[in-house]
């Protein structure tokens, strides 16, 4: 933490000459060849001025705080607020870090990779069989509901723990490595190729996690960079996590409960709110510029075949819908 001399991006600088980027290769690349990443901040994004008249000011945010993977789990909950220039022509930078211990709901998620299990499909028409009374919709809903709870079960038994198992094939094939060294026998060899295979197959289940739930797209097939993933999934918690947030009084508030209750107050605020009448007869001089036979076509509903061909083209990497679905499990499943 402390004063970088650089900026990271050109939006990090007001006044001056245009800012060239290449001036923060380096910079951008020490950040990547030691897997830290900035801390964020509250408050102005400047924290440093040259104090000149306009219009020679210039204004850039040369003083941050970078950690690493390993510090936020240590310090969750870890702030930087910019604080007011004074005396100086850098801001002080007040750095608060905690660690939060509390549980919070965790939410059903399909994860792509229970796909390539050879055994998916059958626990999936085990799954979908059950008989079910109501409404297609209704239908719909309490299978997709029973599909979530049964898949998680499913999940534990038959994968455990993602991250401890392959650890511990680890260690199981070094010691038959050993055990082959000093006994060459075609059973030490099977077992030996077996525990490659599974471990093989847990790294890449590893891998396949790691990238959905980063959202990195743009890594080709093949691509097991698993400490990038880590590194942009801690990015990405710690960009959506609120640790102080201002009120309608324009006063900073912090802590979990606190935090929740201005943005219920807020929401509320904007939900129970009289909408005005609104008088739409002056739109009546536009013509109508939507056919019958358009409209027609717009609200008729779709074929089987056009709803089938929308699935197949959606990204089954894209976030999943509010049941925790992705569109992998209905691609998977269709044919079936």
């Amino acid at each position: 933490m402390g004063d970088f001399n650089v900026i990271a991006k050109v939006e990090e600088k007001l006044g001056g000459t245009p800012y060239r980027l290449e001036k923060s290769f380096d910079f951008l690349n020490f950040m990547e060849d030691t897997g830290v990443q900035d801390a964020g901040f509250v408050g102005n994004i400047y924290t440093w001025c040259n104090n000149r008249g306009a219009p020679d000011t210039i204004w850039k945010r040369l003083d941050r705080m970078l950690y690493n993977s390993e510090w936020f789990v240590l310090f969750n909950r870890t702030t930087v607020t910019h604080l007011a220039i004074s005396g100086s022509d850098h801001a002080p930078l007040l750095i608060q870090f905690t660690n939060t211990e509390k549980v919070f709901t965790k939410y059903f998620k399909f994860l792509n990779a229970w796909t390539d299990h050879p055994q998916f499909l059958e626990v999936m028409g085990k799954i979908w069989s059950f008989e079910c009374q109501g409404n297609p919709m209704w239908i719909l809903h309490q299978k997709l509901k029973r599909t979530g709870s049964l898949l998680s079960t499913w999940s534990k038994d038959t994968y455990g723990d993602i991250f401890e198992v392959p650890k511990r094939l680890e260690q199981e094939i070094n010691n038959l490595e050993l055990a082959l060294q000093n006994n060459n026998s075609p059973s030490i060899r099977a077992s030996l190729s077996k525990k490659k295979v599974e471990y093989v197959f847990y790294l890449k289940t590893q891998a396949n996690i790691l990238r959905q739930k980063s959202r990195v797209r743009w890594l080709v097939d093949g691509d097991t960079n698993t400490s990038y993933f880590h590194k942009t999934i801690t990015d990405k918690r710690r960009r959506i996590g609120i640790n102080k947030i201002m009120d309608e009084d324009h006063e900073w508030v912090e802590g979990n409960e606190k935090v929740a209750e201005a943005g219920v107050k807020y929401f509320k605020g904007i939900f129970s709110h009289i909408p005005e009448y609104n008088d739409f007869q002056d739109l009546e001089c536009i013509n109508t510029t939507i056919t019958n036979e358009i409209n027609r076509d717009l609200i008729e509903l779709p074929t089987e075949e056009e709803i089938r061909n929308n699935l197949m083209t959606m990204d089954s990497d894209s976030a999943p819908r509010h049941d925790g679905f992705t569109a992998k499990l209905f691609q998977t499943c269709w044919e079936w």
